[in-house]
């Protein structure tokens, strides 16, 4: 989990950490808010002997912007979500319809979506006896998650996962689970394009069956 966290904060940390480098050197007493680093960021393009790329300044952009952005403006919205109650068999049928969803993470719901159980990870399925004797989802491993407010902001949210060691996180609004968030979900924010990992690679394929 750690070389995990390590991957999807590299892109936004490294960046960073070049541009104060080439911008103050080693005195970075000097204060400045974020409208002027971006404002720093641009022009440091600009020069010609700027070691920065497009892509790097488009990084550090989305990262100085993280403070003024609210989860709910990136979490994928509850109806959109493929989850589970507590009571689903884990059957033939409920193995297919994870296959199908692509995911390596389940979140598990009540019926209301007032109370998340925990997180079902798909790689622990493996040596479950769907056919003779299926069991309940409640009857398995579930790892336990904390819901966070719809309000909150991305910087805060960033610093949320890498302190909880999650990659999927509820939200909540009014007491009610209104979307999940994941780390990529994130990071693509910050990079400012999607991120193509295995499980969109699954996707494709099944749609092409």
């Amino acid at each position: 989990l750690l070389r995990v966290m390590i991957f999807f904060t590299y892109p936004v940390s490294k960046p960073l950490q070049l541009v104060l480098d080439r911008l103050f050197g080693n005195d970075r007493s000097e204060l400045h808010t974020r409208h002027e680093l971006g404002l720093l960021v641009s022009e440091h393009l600009g020069a010609k002997e700027s070691e920065l790329d497009e892509d790097e300044v488009e990084i550090i952009r989305g990262a100085l912007q993280l403070s003024e952005k609210k989860v709910a403006s990136i979490m994928t919205p509850i109806d959109k979500v493929f989850w589970l109650g507590p009571n689903n068999l884990i059957d033939e049928a409920c193995i297919d319809r994870i296959k199908a969803s692509g995911h390596s993470r389940v979140p598990i719901f009540n019926g209301a979506n007032t109370i998340c159980f925990g997180i079902l990870l798909v790689r622990e399925l493996v040596d479950v006896d769907f056919n003779e004797n299926p069991p309940r989802v409640d009857e398995l491993t579930l790892y336990p998650v904390e819901t966070v407010g719809a309000g909150t902001a991305l910087d805060t949210m960033f610093r949320k996962f890498i302190s909880s060691h999650a990659q999927l996180i509820p939200i909540e609004k009014d007491d009610r689970i209104v979307g999940i968030v994941t780390i990529e979900d994130l990071v693509e924010e910050i990079v400012g394009h999607e991120i193509e990992d295995e499980t969109d690679i699954l996707k494709r394929k099944l749609r092409r069956k």
